[in-house]
């Protein structure tokens, strides 16, 4: 697992966790790939990693940023997981 898996995840759960949504139930780790599965709705999320840098380097001990705010996307989220959107589920 390299750095770039780490941030993806630690993104990721961030976003969740600020719109309010359920952590997955699984979290894969692939090797250009971070996928996210939710069993109950049968639903996945994968984070495609970016090669444009192909070193695969280890962590280092610097902290990882917290995701950006959601602003209109989480309540977006908020309101497609309450089933509030028109949107299919």
């Amino acid at each position: 697992m390299t750095s770039k898996h780490v941030l993806a995840k630690a993104k990721m759960l961030q976003m969740l966790e600020d719109a309010g949504l359920p952590a997955p139930d699984e979290i894969e780790d692939r090797t250009t790939c971070v996928r996210f599965l939710w069993n109950d709705r049968k639903v996945a999320v994968v984070v495609e990693l970016d090669d444009d840098d192909d070193s695969d380097e280890e962590l280092d001990d610097e902290p990882i940023a917290p995701a950006r705010p959601l602003s209109d996307r989480g309540e977006f989220l908020r309101r497609w997981h309450a089933g509030e959107t028109g949107w299919p589920r």
